[in-house]
C-alpha cells in the first residue's frame, strides 16, 4: 500500500486539508498530541462560559476514511515523520500545519497564564468562578476580546501598550471601559506574584493572563526547514516549503505576502488550498499559487463589537461600533465550526480557496 500523507497538526488548517485529501481519495493520516476537536477561536468564551463537550477528533477523521496517530512529531524528513515515543511514520508527502503558542519572553511569565490550549481556557475559568481579580497583558485581538468576555463575570484589567492604536482598537478600548473593564496603556516588564510591573507602578491582580505574541514549535526549526524570527516555516506562494513538505496555518508564513498574518480566517482556507498543493505535488506537477485578501475584521468587545474595513492587506481604512457587528461575529465563530463539518459530513465545498479542485459529494476508498 502506498505511504499516506501525513499531516501534522489538527487545527483547522490541519482538518480540512486531511478532510479534502481523503475526500479525493487519498490515503492521508492526521498526527496531533490532543484526541479531541477544540477551537482556538472559542476559548475566550470557554473561558468565561465553561468550554462545550468535547468531541473525537479520530472518529471525524475516521468518518471520510482518514487516520489518526495520538502523538506528537519530533522531527521530520524526506518521506518519514519521527513522534517523541519513539514511532516513526512513513510519509508519500509532509503537510506541516501546526499553530503558534505564546512567547515566554516576559520576565516572570511562570506567574501567568495563557490562552492556547483547551486546558488553559479550563484553568482560566476555575480562576473565574472563584472571582478573581484577572489582569490581561496584551493589546491585540485575543487580549481584548478575552477581557470581553470575562468583564460579565469577574474583574478585569486590561494592559498594553498598543491600545488605542488604531481606530478599532481604541473604540474596542472603550466600549470596554463602558463595560467596567479597567484599561491601562503601558508596557508591562515583568510580571510577579505581586502583579504586572511597569514603569511607574505594579497593577495588583490575582491571576494574570499573557495575550503578548506568538512563537511557533521547535519542530520546522530541529528538521531544518526554513524558518522566520519566530519560529515559523517558510512557505512559497504556493504552500510548498521543500518539494516533499507544503505548509498552512499559523505556524507557516509566506515572505511574499506578509499581509496573510494568523487566525481561523486565514487557516481555513490555507488549509483548503493545502490539500490542491499536496494533490499536486503527488502527481508531479507545479501547484498554483495560494490567493488571499482580507475586506475587513470583527473585533469582539464584550456585549458589543467593532467592524473594522480594511484593504487588501489588512491595513485599517475605517471601524465603526454597534451591536448588530457583534450579532455579526457569532454568525462568523458558528461558520468556523460548521463549515469543516459540512466539508467533513456531506462533502459540499463550504471553504473558499482559489484554484481548489472539485470535491466529490461521497467520499472515495482512500488508497
Amino acid at each position: 500500500m502506498k505511504n499516506p500523507v501525513i499531516v501534522i497538526g489538527g487545527g483547522y488548517a490541519g482538518r480540512v486539508a486531511a478532510t479534502r485529501l481523503a475526500r479525493c481519495g487519498t490515503a492521508v493520516t492526521l498526527v496531533d498530541p490532543s484526541p479531541v476537536l477544540w477551537e482556538k477561536v472559542r476559548l475566550h468564551h470557554n473561558a468565561a462560559r465553561g468550554e462545550p463537550r468535547p468531541r473525537s477528533l479520530e472518529a471525524a477523521l475516521a468518518s471520510v476514511g482518514a487516520g489518526f496517530v495520538h502523538g506528537r512529531a519530533r522531527r521530520i524528513r524526506e518521506g518519514a515523520v519521527e513522534l517523541h515515543d519513539g514511532r516513526c511514520l512513513n510519509a508519500s508527502h509532509i503537510a506541516l500545519t501546526l499553530g503558534v503558542h505564546t512567547r515566554r519572553d516576559l520576565p516572570g511569565a511562570e506567574h501567568t497564564l495563557t490562552l492556547d490550549r483547551p486546558e488553559d481556557a479550563r484553568e482560566l475559568h476555575h480562576r473565574v468562578r472563584l472571582h478573581h481579580h484577572i489582569l490581561i497583558i496584551g493589546s491585540g485581538f485575543t487580549a481584548i476580546e478575552l477581557a470581553g468576555a470575562l468583564a460579565a463575570h469577574t474583574r478585569v484589567t486590561l494592559v498594553g501598550s498598543g491600545l488605542g492604536a488604531s481606530a478599532a482598537t481604541r473604540q474596542a478600548t472603550e466600549a470596554l471601559v463602558a463595560q467596567g473593564v479597567r484599561c491601562v496603556v503601558g508596557r508591562v516588564l515583568r510580571a510577579s506574584p505581586a502583579g504586572a510591573h511597569l514603569s511607574t507602578e505594579v497593577l495588583p491582580a490575582d491571576t494574570l493572563v499573557r495575550c503578548t505574541g506568538t512563537q511557533a514549535p521547535s519542530l520546522a526549526r530541529d528538521s531544518g526547514l526554513p524558518v522566520d524570527g519566530s519560529g515559523r516555516a517558510i512557505a512559497r506562494r504556493d504552500l510548498s516549503i521543500t518539494p516533499w513538505c507544503s505548509g498552512a496555518g499559523d505556524g507557516v508564513v509566506i515572505p511574499e505576502m506578509p499581509w496573510v498574518g494568523t487566525g481561523c480566517a486565514v487557516a481555513l482556507p490555507m488549509g483548503a488550498h493545502l490539500s490542491h498543493t499536496v494533490q499536486a505535488r503527488l502527481r508531479g506537477e507545479p501547484p498554483p499559487d495560494f490567493h488571499f485578501g482580507w475586506g475587513g475584521r470583527i473585533l469582539e468587545a464584550g456585549s458589543t463589537a467593532v467592524a473594522q474595513r480594511t484593504r487588501r492587506d489588512g491595513v485599517e481604512v475605517h471601524a465603526t461600533t454597534h451591536r448588530a457587528w457583534w450579532w455579526t461575529k457569532q454568525i462568523i465563530l458558528r461558520y468556523t465550526s460548521w463549515a469543516p463539518e459540512v466539508e467533513r459530513r456531506l462533502g459540499l465545498r463550504a471553504i473558499g480557496a482559489l484554484g481548489d479542485p472539485p470535491m466529490p459529494l461521497l467520499p472515495r476508498t482512500a488508497t
